[in-house]
């Protein structure tokens, strides 16, 4: 993986400051990884079945644990991934939020990455 843009804390991507706006590395692992967390499934015209069925698991009850092998299942198919070290999870069934911590081991080094996504 050579270069990945770098997104705010809006979740927009970076402009007007050059190459200072590319991650590269483990932050760009980490920061695919997020993206690709992110990817709501059929919400792309050009591989619907890409991304988590973020509707179906924040909309429905008892879908925490497959939320979670979800995540991890996008986290370990990344060419730069070695191991997921640490996971851990919450959903919050009022708001609809779900968040995580995970750290990975890549080929870089050691990575923590944070999720967050849907909520209220």
């Amino acid at each position: 993986m050579a270069l990945i843009r770098g997104l705010d804390n809006y979740g927009d991507w970076l402009y007007g400051h050059g190459n200072l706006d590319y991650f590269s590395k483990g932050a760009c692992v980490g920061l695919d990884i997020v993206t690709s967390v992110k990817e709501w499934k059929y919400n792309w015209f050009a591989d619907f079945q890409k991304g988590i069925d973020w509707r179906t698991r924040l909309g429905s009850k008892n879908q925490k644990e497959l939320l979670d092998r979800d995540v991890l299942e996008i986290v370990t198919s990344k060419k730069d991934v070695i191991s997921v070290l640490e996971f851990t999870s919450n959903l919050d069934a009022v708001s609809r939020l779900y968040t995580g911590t995970i750290r990975v081991n890549t080929v870089y080094g050691e990575e923590a990455i944070e999720i967050k996504a849907g909520g209220a």
